[in-house]
């Protein structure tokens, strides 16, 4: 299954020794796993304003 190949790239991504992968100190998360196009862009703009 093709999330299972994401999840398990990822988690290797992350744990990696050399440059793991980590979201910057400063970086907004936005979880749009529910949302529509239309939802995330208007968290977007509410973000930037």
């Amino acid at each position: 299954m093709i999330k299972n190949e994401i999840d398990a790239r990822d988690r290797r991504d992350m744990e990696r020794e050399t440059a793991p992968l980590a979201m910057a100190s400063d970086a907004l998360y936005i979880d749009s796993s529910v949302m529509t196009i239309e939802a995330v862009v208007e968290e977007v703009l509410n973000l930037i304003r």
